[in-house]
């Protein structure tokens, strides 16, 4: 069985080095210069949300720029994981 190519989605890579690019540089800019602590799981999810948001609407909705939870899409997923697991 083939894995997924994302043929079908012209820009996907592009858009997922770009969002990378924004990852390292915030990286960079926010952690390293003020050497703070960096959590990156919280980031990984908020930069897996931002490419998933550039991927299907054409646009990041701004997890990642913003660091936080726009819209408390993570707030209503985590309140729907025990419905889930009932499943």
């Amino acid at each position: 069985m083939p894995g997924y190519t994302g043929k079908e989605i012209p820009n996907l890579e592009k858009d997922v080095d770009a969002t990378v690019v924004e990852l390292v540089d915030l990286t960079r800019r926010g952690y390293v210069q003020k050497n703070q602590a960096l959590d990156f799981a919280k980031l990984a999810g908020y930069f897996t949300l931002a490419v998933l948001t550039q991927i299907a609407f054409g646009q990041a909705l701004g997890f990642l720029v913003k660091i936080e939870d726009v819209y408390d899409y993570r707030k209503s997923s985590s309140a729907f994981y025990p419905i889930m697991e009932l499943g």
